[in-house]
């Protein structure tokens, strides 16, 4: 159950029955603060041990990005261009306190010839006929505006100065989550709800119902420096970048069930000239039984109608797809990689190639083992298929199980030195990157170690970042089951190299893992026979 509101409301309704209903056979239940919770426990009755804490996001995502401007709003209201607004929005009753919006201009009006009051949305019928008259007859009547319900709140937010929550409760207003993504401050008043201590944070909060003290706050932030000003319009909205976006809070609904708080992937999609392969990628991407808290999806400059494609299947089938197009070819995948990971919010990173396929199983099974190996890497086995979606082979433990002493007919988790000494020392056993999951903190790690590297290597880059997060011997979890699959091509890069830059790298990577671990003759012999096997398939496959 997800409670968002507070007890006098329940009451009311005359909800306290049902209330207790939820307290005593919810095996959990959602608020959006913690004032919120105990209120709603005082009600209802009940304990507080199968209870979150989870506050709600920011509907508006689009606030963030807007700037601090008129956009013609003093202009529409009449008022000077150096006039001074203090908004409030939301339905005018009592309870958002719009009487106490009246009672707290009328103050500061008698101190400041250059502020304003704008109410946004619409009145309750009884704020007009108790109220309308008392302003109407004000000696500062030309000081209020009142401006009917509007789904584009936006532009107000912008043009204003303060926000001014009047109202006497309210659980978790998201207009308080919409000032700041602007950049507002905020004044209210102590005890409406769940927004206390944000409003302390970023704003001024005064003592319930005194509305000397709340024209007092007003007055201190209109008059606020431009420099201070500044500044608290940034901090503002990284307070909601960091805590309080919608996806997150989402997520965070979506497995608020699940004990061991699963942690978030964000999928990162790297594509070139794929669009035949991208239906069945990103289907097998949306069909994850686990939830998937963000898909990044990078086009390198595609020749072919792969943007159309993407933004057809988003469509369609109603997913957000972050959508990122090179004007011109990276050049290099792990630029692509680089890229995404500086997007990505997630804990966990999933590089799901363009042109292969997955599971529904595949990060469900995979992030769970990782959480419980506390793991940096994760793996599992991948079936291939044909460039037309054929499969072609069910396993690539055959491959891996050739290095003596291998164990791949068998899920494991393990420190990643010995990953490195056993089996990354002598080739690469991970062959498909879209059977892995990365740590997010690990492979940025990894990466930036290799970074002078990395963009030159055409084969073993994946090879180099297995190593550097295994050297840093980070746990690494296997998963024998093929949760994977890997779509083998005909012309693929392996087989267009030049066989000597091929082998060069190969050698290249044996070298450096060589460097971490103690290799022994029968390591040395395993590397030899490996460098003479790619080369005699390399040369084979060469027209």
């Amino acid at each position: 159950n997800l409670i968002h509101e507070l007890g006098r409301l329940i009451r009311e309704y005359n909800l306290t029955e049902v209330a207790s209903s939820i307290a005593s056979h919810s095996d959990r239940i959602v608020f959006p603060a913690a004032a919120v919770r105990d209120n709603f426990l005082e009600v209802a009755g009940g304990a507080a041990d199968n209870v979150d804490i989870r506050p709600q996001g920011l509907y508006k995502s689009d606030l963030l990005s807007m700037q601090r401007q008129d956009e013609g709003i003093r202009a529409e209201l009449g008022l000077p261009e150096d006039a001074k607004i203090v908004i409030n929005v939301g339905y005018a009753d009592l309870r958002k306190g719009f009487d106490q919006f009246i009672a707290t201009a009328q103050l500061l009006c008698e101190t400041h010839d250059d502020v304003w009051f704008v109410w946004i949305g619409n009145l309750a019928g009884e704020m007009d006929l108790w109220f309308m008259p008392e302003v109407q007859a004000s000696e500062h009547a030309d000081r209020f505006r009142f401006v009917d319900h509007t789904d584009n709140v936006e532009r107000w937010y912008a043009a204003a100065d303060v926000f001014f929550l009047s109202a006497r409760e309210d659980p978790f207003p998201s207009v308080v989550l919409e000032a700041l993504a602007v950049g507002l401050p905020i004044v209210g008043f102590a005890g409406t709800g769940g927004c206390d201590e944000l409003i302390s944070q970023h704003g001024t909060l005064v003592a319930k119902a005194d509305h000397s003290a709340a024209a007092r706050a007003i007055s201190a932030l209109v008059k606020q420096a431009t420099s201070a000003r500044e500044a608290a319009v940034l901090k503002r909205k990284d307070e909601i970048t960091q805590n309080y976006l919608f996806d997150s809070y989402a997520h965070e609904l979506l497995v608020a069930g699940d004990d061991a708080s699963p942690g978030r992937v964000s999928v990162i999609v790297p594509n070139y000239n794929y669009a035949h392969c991208l239906e069945d990628r990103l289907r097998t991407i949306f069909n994850q039984s686990y939830p998937v808290f963000e898909i990044i999806v990078l086009d390198d400059a595609s020749s072919d109608d792969s943007v159309a494609v993407i933004e057809r299947i988003a469509s369609t089938c109603n997913r957000q797809i972050k959508l990122l197009v090179n004007e011109e070819n990276s050049g290099s995948p792990f630029k692509q990689w680089r890229r995404g990971l500086e997007q990505a919010r997630g804990d966990y990173i999933w590089i799901a190639e363009a042109d292969d396929i997955a599971d529904p199983e595949f990060l469900r099974t995979l992030v769970a083992t990782m959480q419980g190996a506390d793991a940096d890497l994760g793996f599992s086995d991948s079936w291939q298929i044909n460039q037309d979606g054929e499969k072609i082979g069910d396993s690539y433990k055959s491959y891996a199980n050739a290095i003596r002493g291998a164990g791949f007919d068998e899920s494991f988790n393990t420190n990643g030195r010995r990953i490195l000494e056993q089996y990354l020392a002598v080739k690469n056993i991970i062959l498909n990157v879209s059977s892995v999951i990365f740590r997010k903190t690990a492979l940025e790690a990894a990466m930036a170690r290799s970074k002078d590297v990395l963009d030159e290597m055409r084969v073993a880059g994946d090879w180099r970042i297995y190593s550097e997060i295994c050297a840093a011997d980070g746990k690494v979890v296997y998963e024998a089951q093929a949760l994977n699959g890997h779509r083998r091509h005909d012309n693929s890069v392996t087989h267009a190299l030049d066989a000597e830059h091929h082998l060069a790298e190969i050698a290249e990577m044996q070298a450096f893992v060589n460097a971490f671990v103690t290799v022994d003759k029968n390591t040395v012999a395993a590397q030899q026979e490996h460098l003479t096997d790619s080369r005699s398939h390399i040369e084979g496959s060469q027209p």
